[in-house]
């Protein structure tokens, strides 16, 4: 009968570049980080972002970032998974608060002139000869 790695012995060999040790520590603690995910995702989010695209992210950066990681004892990964996941989800939030938003219900005056005409008038008085079409 083969004994269960521990922990810090799936850790050791996953910051040594072994990646079903690092599949198996996030294995490990995958049921916990997804309720932890899950209750996270504000409401600001819940259009664009899902638990598992938090966690996916996470996982990516954690896997990058595995040979840094200091083992500190038993609670430490998943407790350093979580807080990676909360750097993605603060990322997220100032990302879209970042985009522009584009009001389309704005009409565009019948009357004055288009902006194709506006166009053509500051390409003629620029000198260019090109003319655009209406």
């Amino acid at each position: 009968m083969k004994a269960a790695i521990t922990t810090e012995e799936l850790a050791r060999r996953a910051k040594d570049g072994d990646r079903q040790a690092f599949d198996e520590l996030v294995g490990r603690s995958r049921e916990r980080l997804r309720a932890w995910a899950r209750s996270h995702i504000g409401e600001p989010l819940q259009g664009n972002w899902r638990w598992i695209d938090v966690l996916q992210e996470a996982y990516l950066w954690a896997f990058q970032a595995i040979p840094r990681f200091e083992w500190k004892g038993e609670d430490r990964f998943e407790a350093w998974l979580r807080s990676i996941a909360k750097h993605v989800i603060l990322r997220a939030l100032r990302n879209q608060e970042r985009k522009p938003v584009l009001n389309l219900e704005h009409e565009v005056s019948q009357s004055g002139t288009s902006p194709s005409r506006c166009l053509q008038r500051t390409s003629a008085s620029s000198g260019s000869r090109r003319r655009w079409k209406a």
